[in-house]
């Protein structure tokens, strides 16, 4: 391996980033079903380190075109998380705190899922074994985007998921406007 490494360096080689050419930033709203539902395992670790929901864009309502995207989000309940502080990126261990946080939001996007049962909370294994019935529940994103800190040509993708209701009355209110965190 040696080798191939030196001729790469002496090639004049330079890494870049990955782009996902067939999935752009996009910004609208879309209509979504659940792909998945289900524990994430941290690679270190090997030991579960979030829950992660999987949508796919099912119909674009209005916006760029989403159909077959698909959008995911994790709920961190064990290992590392990145936050910003004073403009800097630090990891921290996540905390009691953090877990509470996460799975109050992740029980609040499965209520605002069109039909979604209210999963048992009585014990991990009763949490988790409510997940095969969230697959498949349709739900409403918008979603948008902006400009990395990093770098101004890389966009960073946002999401939030609503009801229908919801963003039907948002809609008419205009209430379109990009929340960016900087």
């Amino acid at each position: 391996m040696d080798d191939i490494l030196k001729i790469m360096r002496e090639s004049g080689f330079k890494p870049k980033a990955n782009v996902d050419e067939d999935f752009p930033a996009i910004k609208g709203e879309y209509r979504v079903d659940v792909k998945a539902l289900k524990p994430w395992v941290g690679k270190e670790s090997g030991e579960k380190e979030a829950y992660q929901l999987e949508l796919t864009v099912t119909e674009t309502l209005s916006g760029d075109k989403g159909d077959g995207r698909t959008f995911s989000r994790f709920y961190r309940v064990a290992g590392k998380m990145r936050e910003w502080k004073d403009g800097v990126s630090h990891d921290r261990e996540v905390g009691a705190t953090d877990v509470i946080e996460s799975l109050k939001a992740l029980a609040s996007d499965i209520y605002t899922l069109d039909g979604a049962p209210t999963l048992d909370m009585s014990s991990t294994e009763a949490f988790e074994g409510g997940f095969p019935d969230i697959i498949g529940r349709t739900g409403y994103i918008r979603a948008w985007h902006f400009p990395s800190r990093d770098d101004a040509d890389k966009k960073v993708q946002q999401w939030l998921l609503k009801t229908q209701k919801d963003l039907r009355k948002d809609s008419k209110a205009g209430a379109t406007k990009d929340r960016v965190p900087y």
